[in-house]
């Protein structure tokens, strides 16, 4: 199993979040939240 730095993992964490909100944002349609 791979080495993993969590602060590379946390940034790209952060990344894909902004990223999902940006395209459901972009679609105007759905939501990002939960049930």
């Amino acid at each position: 199993m791979a080495s993993v730095d969590l602060g590379d993992l946390g940034k790209s964490a952060k990344r894909c979040r902004r990223r999902i909100v940006d395209m459901v944002y972009k679609a105007q349609s759905g939501h990002p939240g939960g049930s």
